[in-house]
Formats: C-alpha cells, sequence, structure tokens
C-alpha cells in the first residue's frame, strides 16, 4: 500500500511537475503575450510614428519626384526651345549665306561676260573697226560698272574716232569710278593722258598740258613727258602768234592814228604793240617817224635803229634816219645813209618815189 501511495504520490508529483511546467508556459505565454502586447503598445505608437514618417517620406519623395519632373519637363521644354531657336538661326544663317554665294557667283559671271566682251572689243579695235569694238566696250561697262578700264577703253575708240569731246568725257567717268573703286594710279594716269590727247588734237594746248601734267601726278611714263613738252611749245608757239596778232591790230589802230596826226595816241599804240612784239620792227619805224614829227629827235634816232638792227634791208629805214640825222645837224652821216638807201632802193621794184626822196635830202644834205 505504501508502494500504491508512493506511486500515486509521485504520479501527483508529476501531474504537478506536468501541471507546473503547463502552467509555467501559460504563464511564459502570458507574460511573452503581455511582453508583446506591451512591446505592441509602444511599438504601435512608434510604429505609427514610422508609418506616418513614411508617408510624409513618400509624400516628400512624391513631391520631390514632382518637382523633379516639373524641372525636368521645364529643362526638356527649354532645351527643345534653345534646340528650336538655333535651329530657326542656323536656318536664316544658311539663307543668308545661300544668298551671298549666290551673289558672289552672279558677280563672278558678270565679270566673266563683261571680260569676254572686253576681248571681242580688243580684237575690233585691233583691226581698226572702232564703232564695232565700241560698242563691246560699252556693254563691259554696263555688267561691270565698278571697273573703269572698259571705260578707258570705250574712251580710246572715242579718240580714234575723233570724237575728242567724248573722249574726255568718258575719260572723266572712268576717273570718277576709278577713284571710288581704288583703280591703281596708271589706270588713273591713262585717262588724263587720253584727255590730254583728245585736248592737243582740238587745240586746246593749255588744257591739254594740264591733262598730261595730272597724268603724271599720277604715273610717270615717257609717252606723257614728250607729249607734254610738245605741247608746251606749240603753247609758246600759239601765245606768240596770238601776241603777234594783238600787236599788228594795235599797229593798225596806230597807224590810223598817225594818218590823222595824232601823234601822241599814234606813239602810245605803237609802244603798246612794240610790247607784244619786240621784234615788230614796223612799229618801231613808225614810232621814229611820230617822234620826229614832234621834233623828239634823238628818241626817233633810237627807234629807227632799233628797226634797222632787226630788219637791216628796208632802204626806207635808212631814208628815214638819214633825215633824222640831218634834222640833228650830222650831215656827213645824212649822206652815208642816204648812200646805203639808194643802193637797197635800187635793187627793190617800185621805188622810184622812194630815189626820188633820198635824191632831193641829199640835195639838201650837200648844200
Amino acid at each position: 500500500m505504501s508502494v500504491v501511495f508512493a506511486l500515486m504520490r509521485k504520479s501527483e508529483n508529476g501531474g504537478d511537475a506536468a501541471a507546473n511546467t503547463e502552467k509555467s508556459e501559460n504563464t511564459n505565454e502570458l507574460d511573452a503575450s503581455a511582453l508583446f502586447v506591451g512591446e505592441n503598445g509602444q511599438g504601435s505608437n512608434e510604429g505609427d510614428k514610422v508609418s506616418e514618417d513614411k508617408q510624409q517620406g513618400d509624400q516628400g519623395d512624391s513631391s520631390s519626384s514632382n518637382a523633379r519632373s516639373t524641372r525636368e519637363d521645364s529643362t526638356d521644354r527649354t532645351e527643345s526651345g534653345v534646340n528650336n531657336g538655333y535651329c530657326k538661326q542656323d536656318m536664316f544663317d544658311q539663307m543668308y549665306v545661300g544668298e551671298d554665294v549666290k551673289k558672289e557667283a552672279e558677280k563672278r559671271a558678270k565679270v566673266e561676260r563683261a571680260e569676254a566682251k572686253k576681248e571681242v572689243g580688243n580684237g575690233f579695235y585691233g583691226s581698226r573697226q572702232y564703232h564695232k569694238a565700241a560698242e563691246y566696250y560699252a556693254e563691259a561697262a554696263k555688267l561691270v560698272p565698278t571697273n573703269m578700264t572698259y571705260l578707258n577703253n570705250l574712251a580710246a575708240t572715242h579718240l580714234e574716232l575723233k570724237n575728242y569731246q567724248k573722249c574726255v568725257e568718258v575719260c572723266q567717268r572712268a576717273i570718277d569710278v576709278g577713284r571710288e573703286n581704288k583703280a591703281t594710279f596708271k589706270e588713273i594716269a591713262k585717262a588724263y593722258f587720253r584727255m590730254g590727247l583728245a585736248k592737243d588734237s582740238m587745240g586746246s594746248y593749255k588744257e591739254a598740258a594740264a591733262y598730261y601734267s595730272k597724268s603724271l601726278v599720277e604715273y610717270r611714263s615717257t609717252a606723257c613727258e614728250e607729249r607734254l613738252e610738245q605741247v608746251e611749245k606749240k603753247i609758246k608757239a600759239s601765245d606768240a602768234f596770238a601776241k603777234l596778232d594783238e600787236s599788228n591790230h594795235i599797229l593798225d589802230q596806230g597807224l590810223e592814228l598817225k594818218n590823222n596826226e595824232n601823234y601822241l595816241a599814234a606813239i602810245d599804240c605803237f609802244t603798246q604793240s612794240i610790247a607784244l612784239d619786240p621784234e615788230n620792227h614796223e612799229a618801231y619805224y613808225f614810232r621814229a617817224m611820230c617822234r620826229q614829227a614832234i621834233d623828239q629827235f634823238d628818241a626817233a634816232l633810237e627807234d629807227i635803229e632799233a628797226a634797222i638792227s632787226i630788219s637791216a634791208e628796208q632802204p626806207r629805214y635808212y631814208y628815214i634816219k638819214a633825215s633824222i640825222l640831218y634834222a640833228l645837224k650830222r650831215p656827213a652821216e645824212c649822206l652815208k645813209m642816204c648812200d646805203v638807201a639808194t643802193q637797197l632802193a635800187t635793187d627793190v621794184k617800185h621805188s622810184h618815189s622812194l630815189l626820188t626822196d633820198i635824191e632831193k635830202l641829199r640835195v639838201c644834205c650837200s648844200s
């Protein structure tokens, strides 16, 4: 019985142990549950905060994402706009460049056509077909109006055709074009030279000399220097001729006054005539006669000697000198001059009246 009791007790103890174990396990479960609940309570609040933070973070991320997306869209639009702007600018630049290239090509084409026409004109000029040459040079000048060479060539044809004034006008146009477009000094000189040739041919020697001088200022050339030297001689001859003409005109006025016995006025005219032409021996001769008429014998003697020094073969000059010497009471010299006058008058036709006058003077001087 004791054994049974012991076994029963042991069984109870074992049961208690099992119960205790179960209780302990239940307690542990409760403790764990309590702990879990406690953690969940505190953790729930923290979890809520974490959840809120997460939501806020998500919202922030969403906002950032939206902002980033907006910025990216804005950037894309900006870049797109810039790219579109660049494309438009490039397009305009290409258009302008295209226009420039087109204009340059047209310009080159005109120059080539003008040069071709000039060559044709040169051919006609070389064969002396100046009218034809002028047509082609004029067409070349129209194609390229900034090149004075074509106008210079055109002026050359007018010079050959003796259209001198037209040549001068075209040369002046050429010079204006050349100055404006920076032509060479040689080209400018060529135009001035042709203007000089035209004026030279027209007999306008002083204007020709002026153009030759301008040409030499631009560019020295032997041909132009020679032309200038020649035209200067023409100017001197022309001036001398003009003076002679004027001198003779005044001489005629003096003779008219002398015949009217207006000796002082006549002397003034003869003096002007001599000033214009110091070699006008007749002016000295007539002035000597006027001075003799008003008893200015010494001055008259000087004039007649000047006339003889210029023209020593005039018998009447010696006769007048003889008469002046007679008035000055120098008979020996008077007779000598009568002899010279007689000898010269004998060799001159239609001098009978002069010989008569000389003989009368000889008789007076001898008595």
